[in-house]
């Protein structure tokens, strides 16, 4: 199974791959994290965008499962090629 999960509420202004989370944007992804490790999801692999909201949503919802995630260059935009996250 997949599943995504889009990154938290971000800053408006600034650079797009360097626009961080917003405190709301924290609690939603400690949220999220509660609620699939409540769900008992469990979870093989975690793939994020580099940019520094998905980072920042993937580090704080992987810590509430206590697995780590990995930021790949493939989901930052762009062009999107499936076979290149398949490794």
């Amino acid at each position: 199974m997949i599943w995504l999960l889009r990154h938290g509420d971000a800053e408006r202004e600034g650079d797009e791959n360097a626009r961080r989370l917003t405190e709301r944007g924290e609690r939603e992804a400690e949220v999220a994290g509660r609620v699939l490790a409540a769900l008992g999801i469990r979870i093989d692999i975690t793939l994020s965008s580099p940019k520094a909201r998905a980072l920042d949503t993937a580090r704080i919802v992987c810590a509430q499962l206590g697995i780590d995630h990995d930021p790949t260059d493939a989901l930052g935009g762009g062009d999107f090629d499936a076979e290149e996250l398949a490794g």
